[in-house]
């Protein structure tokens, strides 16, 4: 399911933007689950704004998002409450960047078979984040994805 977030960024307010994406989770992993971690979210200045004519695709910007946003609130979700912990950043740069910086807490172990991330749902190559860098790839902008002491960190830079 993808969410058009030009009408909740072009609101200046980026809780608009995770609202959906939390809501989706609770129906996925119980409201319990998404009630006790801890969602923050920092913008540069009062609004997000994006130009009305974007170079990368609506659904492929909703995709990142969704895609990074969903792989972090079911990270998240296997820590102990008290260590949960999501923080998302988004940066418009110079009208024609978008960066972006996820952050989340993660128990557990990450395994990469040859630079590609394995699935911790089923067996083989994870989906979410081949799908984030295919799109970045094909945007011309540039991702990297860390992790270290528990926490995972995606940056996304796209071209607007």
């Amino acid at each position: 399911m993808s969410y058009i977030l030009r009408p909740y960024l072009s609101r200046g307010s980026p809780a608009a933007t995770i609202r959906p994406l939390r809501r989706k989770s609770r129906r996925r992993h119980g409201r319990d689950g998404v009630r006790n971690s801890s969602i923050s979210y920092r913008v540069p200045a009062p609004e997000v704004s994006l130009p009305t004519d974007l170079s990368i695709d609506e659904i492929n910007l909703c995709l990142v998002f969704s895609n990074l946003l969903e792989n972090a609130i079911q990270a998240s979700v296997k820590t102990a409450p008290a260590r949960r912990k999501i923080n998302v950043e988004v940066y418009p740069h110079h009208n024609h960047l978008l960066l972006i910086h996820v952050e989340n807490t993660f128990d557990g172990k990450i395994q990469q078979k040859n630079n590609i991330f394995q699935s911790s749902k089923r067996s083989g190559n994870g989906i979410g984040i081949e799908s984030v860098r295919h799109i970045t790839d094909k945007n011309g902008g540039a991702c990297d994805f860390t992790y270290k002491d528990g926490i995972f960190s995606a940056k996304i830079m796209l071209r607007i």
